[in-house]
């Protein structure tokens, strides 16, 4: 089934608001197809979804006189006529809540009628689960139910809402959800195809978001991750590459480049970057890796993260391997120049964005 073009779609966290105060009027709307909120909160307790902070989602005095993020998003909306907003609900740190609520039938009716009445009343075009992750079998049952409610739900409002998830790299969980199963109440997949490596986890610095491995610390890359999901009978066209708008930093490490020993730290303040806070001077582009990295004199840092020009080959690679298209996590890490999204674009050869994402994708 043609398309007729790409997602070109980008998280935004309601915290960024804080930082960054009004840059959501910033963002480019007329390349981006899909704007995925993040997050909406989950009650444990009774499974209610609900906004997780009120004063930045709806009442915080923002841009052109208009209050909360959600409201400044739909006025950026109404300057497209193909942008979708999606609402996504629950991120890191939050599979306790989706545990107990998807284990009474009751809190799951909840999740399921709380969630499409805030996308009705904040005029969202879809929903998004992130629940990371589903850690056995019983589990990821229970997130097939839940997306199967979902879907069914959706439909009864408009069978052109979308329903995505936000999907891990790691082979173990990918093993443990029932991919298949998920697939036929997606819309598509967002792959997490990032945080390879970090100065949390890792023995070693290492590419955390390289397109092809091993990155210096593991074998991951995002080439083998969505190998994995097409082997597991995901179609190419419903995979949608995630790609980080901030970088890792390795601190003290052994090597000016990937693949040395670091220093090991509770401080983890540099760890996560900003891309647009990121000094490029000495930017160093690995060819094979489809990568980049720079090392930081000052605070003797080594920092790997994606580039313009490592965007722009991924976008070259969703076309050449038929994805979907691609996303970033999130839009705060490139404020006001959009640097990075207008590099996929470049890389998908200037085509236009998804007018609308036909459901179902195959008949």
């Amino acid at each position: 089934m043609s398309l007729g073009g790409h997602v070109t779609g980008t998280y935004f966290s309601s915290w960024s608001v804080y930082e960054c105060k009004d840059h959501i009027l910033d963002l480019p709307a007329g390349i981006i197809s899909h704007v995925f909120y993040a997050f909406m909160k989950i009650n444990p307790e009774t499974g209610a979804v609900t906004l997780l902070d009120p004063w930045a989602d709806v009442q915080m005095p923002l841009a052109s006189g208009i209050n909360g993020a959600i409201n400044v998003l739909n006025a950026l909306k109404a300057r497209s006529y193909f942008m979708k907003t999606v609402m996504s609900i629950g991120g890191w740190g939050t599979c306790a809540e989706f545990v107990e609520v998807m284990k009474d039938d009751r809190r799951m009716a909840t999740f399921v009628l709380t969630a499409i009445d805030l996308l009705k009343k904040y005029n969202f075009d879809g929903i998004d689960i992130d629940w990371e992750y589903p850690s056995n079998t019983t589990e990821a049952r229970q997130l097939v139910n839940l997306l199967h409610l979902l879907r069914f739900s959706l439909d009864k409002e408009n069978p052109h809402l979308c329903l995505t998830v936000a999907a891990p790299a790691g082979e173990e969980t990918i093993l443990t959800m029932l991919v298949k199963e998920m697939d036929q109440y997606l819309t598509f997949w967002n792959i997490m195809t990032y945080d390879f490596a970090g100065l949390g986890w890792s023995d070693r610095t290492g590419f955390h978001s390289n397109l092809y491995g091993p990155n210096g610390d593991n074998g991951l890359s995002a080439d083998l991750v969505i190998g994995k999901y097409l082997e597991r009978g995901v179609p190419a066209l419903k995979l949608v590459l995630g790609t980080p708008m901030y970088g890792r930093g390795f601190k003290r490490p052994s090597a000016k480049a990937p693949g040395g020993k670091f220093k090991k730290s509770t401080d983890v303040k540099d760890d996560s970057i900003d891309f647009r806070k990121i000094d490029r001077t000495g930017e160093v582009y690995d060819t094979h890796k489809v990568a980049a990295y720079v090392y930081d004199r000052k605070r003797d840092l080594l920092i790997t993260y994606d580039s313009p020009r490592t965007i722009e080959e991924k976008a070259k690679y969703v076309l050449q391997t038929g994805l979907g298209g691609g996303f970033f996590w999130d839009s705060k890490g490139d404020t006001r120049s959009s640097l990075l999204i207008k590099a996929f674009v470049n890389g998908l050869n200037g085509q236009p964005v998804l007018d609308e994402w036909p459901y179902p994708l195959s008949e």
